[in-house]
């Protein structure tokens, strides 16, 4: 086959409704479903995507449409396979997630063929949680998974043209954590991204510093945020820690916990409440959308996309509907723990101001210990001049010290001499959504790597630096 047969059957010449509702300013609702599980037939997966796709896209106000996931149990297939079974003149307005977890990068580049010959336009990248089963260094080491940049490099390279999309949790609490995952957002967007959806979370504050982030640094991309409709059984299963990257206050756990003695009608009036609060505020934020888990059943999402016009028209105001916010949650606190930084002041008190832009807060004095910093001297000593240095010099010493793993290219330098590719997931461009509120990594429970470079850069005054360097596995 000649290239220009491939790059014609790989790029059909239609259009992307998604992507020019996100770049006209549309508010766009999408309707999350999981991937069923294994032991589902496929046959009947496709039929309850189906019905879920006609109530959906049957709305005649505003724009409505399916974001189809990855489950994160895995399946025998994966959310590009489902989605591809869709009829085929809606595919371009649903967007579709790509998960690196236990995919190297030909899966990943067969799953991004077979998303193109059927026509889907818009791609999500995401690393992927780290499944239960591989929860220990050992196995989680032995197991590939693709990192969202090297995704992202690959939907928008030759012979591809998807419109891609990135995810990044804003849901952060302290310096570190907070600037490592704004960090990974700029290097994806400079890896292709065209939007952004955040993890799911309450913390509106969480979302509008996100907002004044991307404002203050003149990233104009749309922006989605991912919002949860709560049952019972979900309640239970995120006070238990049971969805990774979701923290909850102790405040929090104490509303839920009032919450689930309602009766049932009562506690799905709560929900749909602080949805819709959730909601229209998002739009007055700034974000272009919302992506709702926890209503893919077609009659609940029906329900759900009514309550959320009714209340994009009820809010015309950010004062309005903060006055209603504020009744609502009724001082509770929402940072998972106390000290939590803030990167801005007086956030969720104003919408943003254009006539005297926020500052950003000083970053407290890093901790270092004393072996810390005699430990880095030595490095820099040893292995100051090792940046772009093929393996095997001074291998022995390197793994000794820094904890090497033979990389391809040598980054330490640039690193702080702290090897990245230590990281379980061997994620090279930065932290995880599921890092813990402290900095420890879900797989060793130690110091994240990445936490652990973003640390001693700022005790080095080179914290800025790290957000533009972005690295490939060559």
């Amino acid at each position: 086959m000649s290239e220009t047969q491939l790059e014609m059957n790989l790029n059909p010449a239609t259009g992307n409704r998604l992507r020019d509702a996100l770049e006209h300013g549309d508010f766009v609702t999408l309707i999350e479903t999981q991937v069923p599980p294994a032991e589902m037939d496929r046959d009947a997966g496709l039929q309850r995507l189906e019905a879920l796709e006609k109530t959906v896209l049957a709305r005649s106000e505003g724009y409505a449409a399916l974001a189809v996931v990855d489950n994160s149990s895995r399946s025998d297939w994966r959310a590009a396979e489902l989605a591809s079974g869709l009829p085929g003149d809606n595919r371009d307005r649903h967007l579709v997630y790509l998960s690196g977890a236990e995919m190297d990068e030909k899966s990943v580049s067969d799953l991004l063929h077979v998303a193109a010959h059927a026509g889907l336009r818009n791609i999500a990248a995401v690393s992927g949680e780290i499944p239960e089963k591989l929860r220990t260094a050992r196995s989680c080491s032995q197991t590939p998974f693709t990192e969202s940049t090297d995704i992202l490099r690959m939907l928008t390279s030759p012979p591809y043209d998807f419109y891609a999309g990135a995810t990044v949790n804003p849901f952060q609490y302290t310096p570190y954590t907070l600037l490592g995952s704004y960090y990974k957002m700029a290097k994806k967007f400079s890896c292709g991204a065209g939007f952004l959806v955040t993890q799911a979370g309450w913390d509106m504050l969480k979302l509008q510093s996100l907002t004044w982030y991307l404002t203050g640094r003149s990233m104009f991309y749309p922006h989605i945020a991912r919002l949860i409709l709560l049952s019972p059984e979900r309640a239970d299963s995120i006070r238990s820690g049971g969805m990774p990257g979701i923290k909850l206050s102790r405040d929090m756990k104490k509303m839920l916990d009032r919450e689930l003695t309602l009766s049932k009608n009562q506690f799905e009036s709560v929900q749909y409440r602080r949805l819709e609060l959730q909601a229209a505020g998002c739009r007055l934020l700034g974000f272009s959308g919302v992506q709702i888990c926890g209503a893919d059943i077609p009659a609940k999402a029906e329900f759900v996309l009514q309550r959320i016009r009714a209340a994009l028209e009820e809010f015309s105001s950010f004062e309005t509907w903060l006055d209603e916010y504020n009744a609502f949650m009724a001082g509770t606190e929402i940072a998972p723990f106390a000290g939590d930084f803030q990167l801005y002041d007086r956030v969720l008190h104003r919408n943003y101001p254009f006539d005297a832009p926020p500052e950003t807060r000083e970053l407290p004095e890093p901790e270092v210990s004393l072996p810390e910093k005699a430990g880095y001297f030595s490095r820099s000593f040893l292995f100051g001049e090792t940046e772009g240095e093929r393996p095997g010099r001074s291998g022995c010493l390197k793994r000794l010290l820094t904890g090497c793993r033979g990389c391809r290219v040598c980054h330490l330098p640039v690193k702080n001499f702290i090897c990245h590719e230590t990281c379980p997931m061997k994620l090279l461009n930065g932290i995880c959504g599921d890092v813990d509120a402290d900095g420890d990594c879900p797989v060793t429970g130690r110091e994240c790597v990445h936490h652990r470079i973003l640390r001693l850069a700022h005790w080095r005054n080179r914290l800025p630096e790290q957000e533009k360097l972005i690295f490939t596995d060559d």
